[in-house]
């Protein structure tokens, strides 16, 4: 419903959101991203984002499981994002 949405939050792993129908405003990292129909996001797992619709809208969220230490190359990719929020005071 245009209007409404989800507040601040943050994901235990890398999501996406696309848009099915309608207009939604993506916002992370300070940046507002608008997305319409067939438009799509993706952001590293533990970014504070929000979501708020800017017309009826209907949009599908996928949440990946959370990289864990028993996949290197995730691992590190997790360590990277700890590192940039480390040094933005997040």
């Amino acid at each position: 419903k245009a209007g409404t949405g989800l507040p601040n939050h943050t994901a235990p792993g890398p999501i996406s959101v696309l848009v099915l129908d309608g207009r939604v405003a993506f916002t992370a990292k300070g940046e507002q991203c608008d997305l319409g129909a067939h438009e799509l996001v993706t952001l590293p797992a533990r970014i504070p984002h929000e979501v708020m619709a800017l017309e009826d809208s209907a949009i599908l969220v996928t949440i990946a499981d959370p990289i864990t230490h028993t996949n290197p190359a995730g691992l590190e990719s997790e360590r990277a994002v700890e590192a940039e929020q480390s040094s933005q005071g997040g």
